[in-house]
């Protein structure tokens, strides 16, 4: 796998990062102190020596194989660590090294005088060995915070303990309650060792823009957005700052994400060992144990903004200006809900005075009993104080609901006009300037959640809001809930009129489709498998598969909420994934789903962050039901797995011819003979393709640099071309033959037009240079084996051994018996249409290269005979990276957004090379698989291109066939 491709992949994999659990098995037995100590599990996940300064990071081990002269410290709250404390462990407090005075001295480092006496009455010198610990996430970075503190003031001794006080107590060591103290000390600071690894806001001003300068906010969501939750003078984050929240640096266990994935999460956010980088939070703590992951990592340029929000937000906002997200205050907190519940004072962002209304809504009783009130609902056994009950049907036409047979036309499911949305809302207590709060209690409570409040933004209430986490984030807040039963008096509405703007109808998206809306697009968030056409989803109501036309996948709605639907994610890493994939805020998103469901909540998610949205409702559902609209779809069926191919054969294909195609370069190998899928043939890649074709007694023919390479076919394939050992043809550069020879080869192999073949070869590239060669000359049911011969064995099939002797076939047309060219010559283009993509004669046409990177930018030449390095000018590089380790590709919805990112889409023609245009076969099959109507291969790829008649390699002048080279000094091949 490609680390290049593999970092982009991470984007929406890496954000919010999986808990992984690794055990460990290391144990010793150590002497009792304190409380009976049992074993010593390493809080591991991975090898913790594959961090560049591993030896940072202790281990509980650690602690007991070294006890004398090690000096443990306990970073909690004074309360925690009276109530139990590693033995012998002293306490350090953060806030007693810090200044409270306002901003700029808020919480910031003492004097160094200051800090020397301190510490040294705390019994430390400058060469101490230390190991500092805390509660984890409890302690929100305080061992991080302390690490910093000493490094900053010279000592080279200090780590921290992996898992902390949490792994500790989880393992079931040793701990007492005595207070420990040592003997005063000489602390004498050298501020010149980890000089740099402090920075103040004038000096990130100055570096903001600079590409080799990276900011990371390691606060939450909320301080994130905009929420001032801690005395800030404003809210929002530095401009630029990439968000990683302190919480996604551990484990479940509470010790810290191994090597790898530390890594990953960082490359992926542009957080990398070559940049200078800056980490903040509130006051320096949390970012105080980023510093401490980047000292781990290997990182030479890393600081902590000591001052952090408190001392940026305080500074006037001409000079530190902050971002927001556009709409941040319409996703509460419990802890803001309550206090707007109980009155005492007003919270942040609710303009004092003003009606509120808290919502609870459902499906669950309509849906399930096709009742219209709260019976039966989570709302009867308990919610929020105040809570009044909205059915989530009611705010549809109806008057069906998904109860029994579901709705029984688009319609139905459509949300009501806007002036009847208006008398609903009005008849439940809510108006127009009403502050709408909203939740739901079920498993998808924030697709719930959010399509009631999308309907409320349409509806035209000014102050709509969702409780982030929903009831089940009151009830571990610890909310009061009641069970009774509330209902308001109804109110005008007001006379508003409403948000059409975030409601698309059918003309919107034929405007789009026919581009009459240039500043507009399409937006499927349903899952992968019905954006291609392979599912239906669990509509059980309507059967119809495909997309509209010419719409974006951005994923389906589990893209945008927590584990447990519950929560939304990160709006900073919402953003990233969409700007990632070439979604931007200046084109209008027409959201999509199966009936208006989950691109509801994609709206609401939308206005969130200020991006111009709105929902098409009536979704796929509507779209399909009208007769003439178009649709698009892709051909996932033709990847297939061993179970399928197990059936074709043990069912004969039901009556059909089929072969089935092993496939490799040159003769039947031993990997084939010694056991291949049951009726495989071997197809030899040479009886499709050739470099160059001479007479056979004149080997080697072309003596020149580079010579010409040998043919692997025999001479009964050659001759079923129709070409003797006598007969010569010009240098091919490993392109397929012409037509008029490849067909018969084709025919040779038993296949013809209507042959259903299964494909399968070592490497995904060489069955894939088979599938598009057989598809472009025009057979029509070509598949491929997905995991190839590692897949049929691990589906406990057996493998037969020997060769399997072909049966031709006399026409590869049988309709046509003198055809004599392909099927499909717009699967191929050749170098004259290359030049004029690359000469602007079309525009909108895009070639993608897919080899490695460092082919692409001339760094590497892979090929002993292709001695030419660089690009096709214009290129885009669209990853070589398709196969997983078990052999099997990647899923096309992982390559999905790359490509979108590079204008790679199904509304352009896109044509893709490699070196010899095996690996490209491999990127058109994906393309072909999407369901991108306009896709080629550019056959001659990089070996002609570069070499070819009309490159400099060929002495020609001019050069027709010009090369771009972002590595010109690279040694010549030897």
């Amino acid at each position: 796998m490609k680390k290049t491709f593999r970092l982009y992949q991470q984007l929406a994999m890496m954000v919010l990062l999986a808990a992984l659990v690794s055990g460990c098995n290391s144990s010793t037995h150590v002497k009792e102190t304190g409380t009976p100590i049992t074993t010593v599990s390493d809080p591991q996940t991975g090898d913790v020596s594959l961090f560049p300064n591993s030896t940072l990071l202790a281990s509980a081990k650690d602690i007991q194989d070294n006890p004398d002269g090690l000096i443990l410290i306990d970073t909690r709250s004074g309360d925690a660590y009276a109530a139990g404390h590693i033995p012998g462990a002293i306490s350090m407090d953060w806030k007693e090294y810090v200044l409270w005075n306002d901003p700029p001295q808020k919480a910031v480092l003492k004097s160094v005088a200051n800090l020397e006496s301190a510490l040294g009455n705390k019994g430390l010198t400058r060469l101490s060995h230390i190991v500092i610990y805390d509660d984890t996430v409890t302690s929100w970075g305080s061992a991080g915070r302390i690490f910093w503190m000493l490094e900053t003031l010279g000592c080279t001794h200090v780590r921290i303990l992996n898992g902390g006080w949490d792994k500790w107590i989880t393992d079931g060591l040793g701990t007492e309650t005595t207070a420990s103290t040592l003997d005063r000390a000489k602390f004498e600071a050298d501020l010149t060792l980890f000089s740099g690894n402090s920075v103040d806001k004038a000096y990130i001003k100055s570096r903001l823009s600079d590409d080799d300068f990276a900011v990371v906010d390691t606060r939450t969501d909320a301080e994130y957005i905009g929420w001032k939750l801690y005395g800030e003078a404003r809210g929002g984050h530095i401009p630029g700052a990439v968000q990683l929240p302190y919480e996604s640096y551990y484990n479940a266990d509470h010790t810290l994400l191994g090597y790898d994935d530390l890594k990953a999460m960082l490359d992926a956010h542009g957080i990398t060992a070559d940049k200078e980088v800056t980490a903040y939070c509130t006051a320096g703590i949390r970012s105080g144990f980023f510093y401490f992951l980047g000292r781990l990592m290997g990182f030479h340029r890393i600081a902590n903004y000591d001052g952090s929000m408190w001392d940026w937000s305080a500074a006037d906002e001409a000079d530190y200006p902050m971002d927001t997200m556009a709409h941040y205050q319409a996703l509460v907190s419990p802890s803001w809900l309550d206090t707007l519940i109980k009155g005492e004072e007003t919270p942040e962002t609710f303009p004092a005075g003003q009606d509120y209304v808290i919502l609870f809504t459902s499906y669950a009783a309509r849906y399930s009993e096709n009742r219209t009130d709260y019976v039966g609902t989570p709302y009867e056994t308990g919610h929020i104080p105040g809570a009044i009950f909205l059915d989530t049907y009611s705010i549809e036409n109806g008057p069906s609901s998904e109860y029994g047979d579901g709705y029984q036309s688009p319609e139905e499911g459509n949300a009501k006009p806007i002036a009847d949305l208006q008398d609903l809302f009005g008849s439940l207590g809510i108006a127009h300037d009403t502050t709408v709060i909203v939740y739901a209690d079920d498993e998808i409570s924030m697709m719930t959640a959010g399509r009631v409040a999308w309907s409320l933004l349409l509806a035209g209430v000014e102050d709509v809001r969702v409780l982030n986490g929903n009831f089940k984030a009151w009830v571990a807040y610890g909310g009061a809930t009641e069970t009774a039963v509330n209902v308001l008096d109804p109110v005008a509405f007001g006379h508003v009129p409403g948000r059409a703007d975030v409601l698309a109808d059918m003309d919107d998206l034929n405007d789009v489709i026919d581009g009459t809306t240039p500043d507009a697009l399409i937006v499927d968030d349903r899952e992968w498998a019905e954006y291609v056409g392979s599912s239906n989803s669990y509509y059980p109501y309507f059967s119809e598969y495909g997309r509209i036309p010419t719409a974006q996948w951005i994923g389906d709605w589990v893209k945008v909420v927590s584990d447990d639907m519950q929560f939304l994610k990160s709006p900073y890493a919402v953003d990233k994934d969409w700007r990632d994939a070439g979604f931007t805020p200046a084109k209008t998103m027409y959201f999509y789903c199966g009936t208006g469901w989950r691109s509801g909540l994609y709206t609401f998610y939308a206005y969130l962050m200020g991006w111009p949205a709105a929902n098409f409702d009536g979704g796929w559902f509507q779209w399909s039901s009208v007769e003439g609209n178009d649709r698009e779809t892709g051909n996932s069926d033709k990847l297939v797995t061993a179970s399928w191919v197990k059936t074709m054969v043990d069912t004969e294909n039901d009556g059909n011819p089929y072969v089935i195609v092993e496939t490799g370069w040159g003769q039947p190998p031993a990997s084939y003979l010694d056991g291949h899928i049951q009726g495989a043939i071997w197809v030899n890649t040479d009886e499709i393709e050739y470099d160059c074709f001479n007479a056979r007694n004149d080997w080697p023919v072309d003596e020149g640099y580079p010579a010409c390479m040998d043919r692997s076919t025999t001479e009964e394939e050659d001759l079923a071309k129709g070409l003797g050992p006598d007969d010569a043809l010009p240098r091919n550069w490993w392109n397929i033959y012409p037509d008029r020879y490849l067909l018969p080869a084709i025919t040779n192999m038993g296949i013809d037009k209507n042959t259903t073949v299964v494909v399968y070869g070592k490497g995904g590239s060489a069955a894939a240079r088979v599938l598009w060669t057989l598809m472009y000359a025009g057979v029509s049911d070509v598949r491929f084996l997905n995991g190839g011969k590692t897949a049929w064995t691990s589906a406990g099939y057996t493998l037969e051994t020997g060769s399997v002797t072909r049966t031709p076939v006399d026409f590869f047309d049988p309709d046509d018996q003198a055809r004599d060219t392909a099927l499909h010559p717009e699967y191929k283009v050749d170098i004259p249409y290359v030049r004029d993509v690359v000469n602007g004669v079309y525009p909108d046409d895009v070639l993608v290269d897919i080899r490695s990177q460092d082919e692409f930018i001339g760094a590497s030449r892979p090929y002993r005979y292709i001695p030419t390095d660089g690009r096709v000018p214009g290129a885009v590089w669209g990853t070589d990276d398709f196969t997983n380790t078990d052999g099997t590709l990647v899923s096309p919805a992982e390559i999905y957004p790359y490509w979108r990112s590079l204008g790679i889409t199904q509304r352009v023609h896109s044509s893709y090379y490699c070196g010899t245009a095996w690996r490209s076969s491999l990127a058109w099959f994906y393309a072909y698989l999407m369901g991108y109507p306009d896709i080629s291969n550019f056959d001659s790829s990089w070996f002609e291109w570069s070499m070819g008649l009309g490159s400099d390699y060929n002495g020609d002048d001019p050069v027709l066939n010009p090369i771009e080279d972002d590595s010109p000094t690279l040694p010549e091949l030897e």
